[in-house]
């Protein structure tokens, strides 16, 4: 993003929770997983901050994801591809 050209406000960023728990348990941390993203797109806030698939269900990363949103790492948090029902595990 910082090389492109575009102004930032001309863009919508976002990026989902990447889940590599499995492989690498240290990257759990969806708040620290966004100020990744933040740190390689070279901008200061995600638009939306998402979980793709229900995988495990939503609730083990929400808290993480909503102190994202706190740190001002995302404007937005949500999720993707989840039935009611995934959303509730």
């Amino acid at each position: 993003m910082r090389d492109s050209g575009v102004p930032r406000e001309e863009v919508f960023i976002v990026t989902e929770v990447f889940i590599v728990t499995k492989f690498y348990p240290a990257r759990a941390d969806p708040a620290a997983e966004a100020e990744r993203s933040l740190r390689r797109l070279g901008v200061d806030q995600l638009d939306l901050y998402i979980i793709h698939w229900p995988q495990g269900g939503a609730t083990w990363a929400w808290p993480g994801m909503e102190a994202a949103r706190q740190r001002g790492y995302a404007r937005s948090i949500g999720v993707s591809n989840f039935s009611v029902e995934d959303s509730t595990r």
